[in-house]
Parts: C-alpha cells; sequence; structure tokens
C-alpha cells in the first residue's frame, strides 16, 4: 500500500512544487454565508433562530450551526434530540451518555434540564480561526450531522421517554 504520492503522481495531476492553491482550496474565513452555502449545496431545509443563528431539523431533532469564539471562527453543530426525559427517567440516559463520550470522539453528548424535563444534546465543535475550504467545511458539516443523527439512533433504544 502507498501512503504517499509520489513526484511523478503529483506531475500528473498538476501539483508538482508549485505551492500555489487553486481559489477554490484556499482556506478563507468561516462565515454564516459561507455554512448557508453549505447546507444548500446539500439541500437542506433551514432557517435563521431568533439569534440568528442557522437552524435546522432532522428527523425530528433540533440543529443549530454556531460560530463561536472572539473572531466567530469555531464551527459549532449544536443538537437536541426530540424526545424528553423526567428526573426520574434519567438514570438509563445517564449511563448511556457517559458510555457514547467514553468510547467515542465525536459528538460530545451531555444531558440538560430544561424546565421539568431532561434533554440530550450532542455537539461538535471544531476551530476554523485560520480558515477552511469548500470542501473541508462540506465535510465537517456533513460529518457533524451524520455522528450526531447515528447517536440519536443508538440511543433510542432506551427507556420510553417521559
Amino acid at each position: 500500500m502507498r501512503l504517499r504520492r509520489s513526484r511523478e503522481d503529483a506531475r500528473a495531476s498538476g501539483a508538482a512544487g508549485t505551492g500555489v492553491l487553486a481559489d477554490d482550496e484556499r482556506p478563507t474565513p468561516l462565515t454564516r454565508e459561507r455554512v448557508a452555502q453549505v447546507l444548500d449545496s446539500r439541500k437542506e431545509h433551514y432557517g435563521i433562530d431568533e439569534d440568528g443563528d442557522l437552524a435546522a431539523t432532522y428527523n425530528g431533532n433540533e440543529v443549530w450551526f454556531l460560530l463561536l469564539g472572539d473572531r466567530e471562527g469555531v464551527l459549532q453543530v449544536r443538537s437536541r434530540w426530540q424526545r424528553r426525559y423526567t428526573s426520574e427517567t434519567v438514570r438509563e440516559l445517564v449511563h448511556a451518555t457517559n458510555d457514547w463520550n467514553r468510547e467515542r470522539l465525536w459528538p460530545k453528548a451531555y444531558l440538560h434540564q430544561e424546565g421539568d424535563v431532561v434533554r440530550v444534546y450532542a455537539e461538535t465543535s471544531t476551530n476554523l480561526d485560520d480558515g477552511v475550504t469548500t470542501k473541508q467545511l462540506e465535510a465537517l458539516v456533513g460529518v457533524a450531522l451524520d455522528a450526531t443523527m447515528a447517536m440519536f439512533a443508538t440511543f433510542e433504544g432506551l427507556r420510553p421517554e417521559a
């Protein structure tokens, strides 16, 4: 198995030692507009919430695409599972959330008390302060959504909600 491209492969692909990236390969600053363009290219339905963040619903689960940090260079895809639990029925959910976080790198899972119910959240955060290419942004959004929905599907077998 070859892990590195040879110089001949690089020359054949037109990338031989120029050190110059095509415009579509250059990292550019992260913006809400760029995230929206990625969602548009995926034909996703989304809107803008009251805080000005991009928001969508996937399989009944709420998802926000947040730009965080001083320079708004951290992309966080935050999701809330549609199911609700009471504090009396949450024990199994605590174990499942801890297991998920121990066994996987992301998304990070956590519980949040909202009034009388407990909700499961998932977050993936990526520091893009130095910019991101469109291909990288497409991959980050896609993987974040896929991993989060897989996590929620894993939790579906838990005790019925409140």
